[in-house]
This record gives C-alpha cells, structure tokens and sequence, in this order.
C-alpha cells in the first residue's frame, strides 16, 4: 500500500508540473503574439515619431519571444543509441542468470536489453514507446563497475536498479526528463536571442524580461524533481537491502562512489594517451592497478573520508549523499546474505573480446594495436624524440641534465625560441610546467637511447630501468625547476645512472650515437 501511494503522489507530482509548464508556456506563447499584434496595430494608427519605432520594437519583440517559446516547447524526437556493445543471454549466460535471478527477486521483468558501457555505473532507463507506454526496459552494466566489486556487491547493485522498475520511476522518467528539457530550452533560447539583439537594447530587454518567469520556474521545477530523483534512490536502495543484505549494497556504493571519482582521471591519463597512439591495454586490468596505485588509492581514501564525514546534499542533487544513503541502508531491516567475495568480472565470459568490443565502439571503429600495460610506455617513445628536435630551437650546444637552465629569465628566453612565439608575459608557473614537459620528455628520450627501459604501472610515474638502475624522472624534474630538489641530490642522480655528460641537444646525441 505504501509502495502504490509513493508512486501515485510522485506520478501526480510530476505530471501536475508538466501540466502547469505547458500552460504557463502556451498562455505566455499566445499572451506575447497577440499583445504583439495588438501593440503593432495600435503603434500604427496612434503613434507618429520616435515612439513609433520604439513600440514597434517592443512589440516585434514581444512576437519573436512568443515565438520563441513556442518553438522551445515543441517535443522532440527521443533517438536512443546504444551507448556500448549489447550483452546477450547466449554470449553471457552466467551473468544473464544473476540479473534473471535478481529480477525474479525483486517482483520484476527482466530488461529487454542488456548493454555493457565504458563506466563505473550501472543504470536502466526505458525507451521506445511514448512517454514511457509500451515502452522496453533497458540496462547499462559499467566494465569499470564489474571490474572493481564483488558478486555479491553486484547483485545488489543490479537489485538497486530493479528498484527503480519496481518504485515506477522509468515510468516517471519521462515526463520529467521530456518537461524539463522543454524548461531548459526555453530559458536557453530566450536567453540566446536577447544576446543575439544586444545591439538594439529594447529588443533584448524584453526576450530577457520574458525569460525571467520560465527561469524561476525552472529552478523551482529542479529543486522538486530533484528531491523526488533523491527519495527514489532511497526506495531503490531499500530494495537492495531487503533482498540482498545491508553490507554488500552499503559495500558496493563505497566502491562504485571511489571508482566513479578515478574514471575519468584513468581514462584521460592512462587510456587517452594509448587509443591517441592507436593501441589499447586491458581496460579492467589498467583500471584495477591504477586504483592500487599508492598515492591513487590514498587521495581516494581521504575523499571518501570527507565525504563520509563531511558530504552535504545539494538541492539539486539527483542522488543523496553517500553517507545518509550507507545511514539509511544500515537502519533498515535486513536479512542475513552470505557474501559472495568473487570478482564480479568472473560472471562474463570472453572479457578481451568484450572489451575489444567496448574500444571499437569508444574510438568509432578505429583500428587499434593491443599492447600489455608493463610494454605501454613504449608508445611514447616518438614524442620523447620529437621533444629533442624541438630542443634544438632552444638549448645550447653541450647542454646535458647538469646544466638545463632553470632561472626564470632563461626558461622564457628557451620557451620563446622553442615555440615561436612572445613569451614576455607569460606567467612563471606556467614557464615551469611547460619547461618541465619539455625536459621530461627530453630526458625520457636521451635515457632510452642509453638502454633504459621504461615501464609504466597505471597511476604511477613512468620509470626507466638498466640492469639495477632504477629512475624516475617526473618526480625530479618538477622538484628540481621548482627549486624542491637541490643541485646535489639532482646531480646526484644522474651521475649514478651514468648520465651526467650525456647530451642533450640533438646534434651532439646524433654525435654520441655515430661515435
């Protein structure tokens, strides 16, 4: 009963809201042409001088903004696409078990279809249909997501988003999505014509002033659908609770909440840089070991712990913050779930192929060469040879590790010659990065071509290894041109790898290597 009268109120919520939108946006649709019209006529007949110009003006103004919410109002077509390889029950059927098996549990049909996304996420949503009548369920699984949690953690993942099919909001979903793309429009494209008519002030006071209600509006249309996206997550989690356990759910929302902060950070930093070269490396594997990476996992740490004791929701939040949903979860009645401690990536079969699948559709088919994390570092290895021809521009002949210039007015004088252009006025911070990609690269290319070996461990430096030398660059050259590392320790360094004479400009490594 209780479950049915949630439903109902936030079904009569939200269409209450679309109804009250439309209304207000058709009334001020037809206010404006018409007081436009009648303003025109009466200018016409009335008016004679510099007022005329003026009200007419105001009213071709007061026509185009009707116009224009008219037209922001119009429904558009919903287009799905696909947002990753589709799983199907013959490929996976390990995993198509569980998701039959939660779904049975949770009183609901099963997703139609199943999709595999480049995320830490999992979601379902419905599409097809109109409004969401006779529509098809649809699920999205994150490779990120099954890569970093447990079964059990993702059993009662899964049971979470079948709470969202149960509570009706894929029901809901679009009514309020659909409302408030038409609100969003609106205040954009009012907003975007009086821009457009800055030059003629009267014009672009008046879209402005029209968009101001619709603008209210729309705050006041997020704040409350907002909060019912956050009671929604509530009930999505009780379900997960009452089917799959307290600890698993309150276990697998840290995890997805620590992994969906380093996503984005693996993908630009290690990821990027590999499909840009045309290759790629196991995603789940790179993405597990980057989470391991010491200073990774410590930042990650600290943050959960901020959040944890210190996260506060937002009015416009979709989702509470994590430490009231781990608090909601903990207070409500649960049954006893033994835990199933497996990697959920041990559900799907042929993972390599999976993920092929995933970085075909991710760089629009493009042709990839796949390579082993430990080997990776190697792509670098023509920009690191392109930095020494840039060099050339700038460091002085006989220039080695020693003697890189380091004071401001020569790092200017360096970037200047270098890159071509003014640099008198460029900042001494951004003098010092720049130098410091520049010197890295430099040095990674004079180390190779002194038998280092480089070797990358996602989230960690690149490192360069002979025999038992072992060096880092990046966590010298920064400290060296920031004056952290002094000339000792920095010489130092390059003195035990043997490097300390070793040229850098390439002229003299050209020498060295006919020599």
């Amino acid at each position: 009963m209780a479950h049915s009268t949630g439903l109902l109120f936030r079904a009569a919520v939200a269409i209450l809201l679309m109804v009250l939108f439309f209304s207000l946006a058709l009334t001020a649709s037809a206010g404006l042409v018409y007081g436009a019209y009648e303003l025109g006529a009466f200018t016409l007949e009335h008016v004679r001088g510099r007022g005329l110009v003026l009200l007419l003006l105001v009213a071709g103004a007061m026509g185009f903004g009707g116009l224009v919410i008219l037209w922001s109002i119009v429904p558009r077509i919903d287009r799905f696409t696909p947002p990753g390889p589709e799983l199907t029950a013959k490929e996976q059927p390990v995993l198509f078990q569980e998701i039959h098996r939660i779904a049975e549990m949770t009183g609901q049909e099963p997703p139609t279809h199943v999709y595999l996304v480049p995320d830490v996420n999992a979601f379902v949503t419905e599409r097809g249909g109109w409004m969401g009548l006779g529509s098809q369920r649809v699920m999205g699984l994150g490779l990120g997501l099954v890569n970093i949690l447990g079964v059990s953690e993702l059993r009662a993942v899964i049971a979470h988003e079948f709470g969202h099919f149960h509570g009706g909001d894929t029901k809901l979903g679009p009514w309020i999505y659909k409302t408030r793309g038409a609100i969003i429009r609106t205040v954009q494209n009012l907003y975007a014509a009086g821009e457009a008519s800055a030059e003629v002030g009267t014009v672009a006071f008046v879209l402005k002033a029209v968009g101001k209600p619709f603008e209210g509006f729309a705050k006041g249309y997020l704040r409350i659908t907002q909060a019912i996206s956050r009671a929604q997550e509530y009930s999505a989690d009780g379900i997960a609770v009452r089917t799959q356990g307290a600890a698993a759910l309150v276990e697998g929302l840290k995890k997805t909440h620590r992994g969906g902060l380093a996503f984005s950070a693996f993908v630009d930093s290690e990821l990027g840089p590999l499909l840009e070269n045309k290759r790629h490396a196991p995603l789940g594997e790179g993405f597990r070991r980057f989470l391991g990476a010491p200073n990774v996992a410590e930042r990650l740490g600290q943050l959960e712990k901020e959040e944890l004791s210190e996260g506060k929701q937002d009015p416009y939040d979709t989702h509470p913050p994590l430490r009231e949903r781990i608090r909601h979860a903990e207070s409500l009645d649960a049954p006893w779930v033994a835990q199933d401690v497996r990697p959920a990536v041990e559900l799907l079969a042929d993972v390599p192929q999976l993920e092929a699948k995933l970085y075909s559709e991710w760089t629009q088919g493009a042709t990839l060469t796949p390579i082993e994390w430990a080997e990776s570092a190697s792509v670098f290895v023509p920009d690191w040879r392109a930095a020494l021809l840039d060099a050339q521009r700038g460091l002085a002949h006989g220039t080695t590790a020693l003697t890189l210039p380091t004071e401001t007015p020569a790092l200017r004088e360096l970037a200047a010659k270098v890159t071509g252009q003014d640099t008198t006025h460029v900042p001494e911070d951004t003098l010092q990065q720049w130098a410091t990609g520049l010197y890295l690269r430099v040095l990674s290319a004079v180390l190779v071509d002194h038998g280092f070996t480089p070797s990358n461990n996602p989230g960690e430096a690149i490192a360069f290894t002979r025999g038992e030398l072992r060096l880092e660059p990046s966590s010298l050259v920064g400290r060296y041109l920031r004056g952290e590392l002094g000339r000792e320790a920095w010489s130092a360094s390059w003195q035990e790898a043997g490097l300390a004479d070793a040229p850098l400009t390439p002229e003299d490594v050209q020498q060295r290597r006919s020599g």
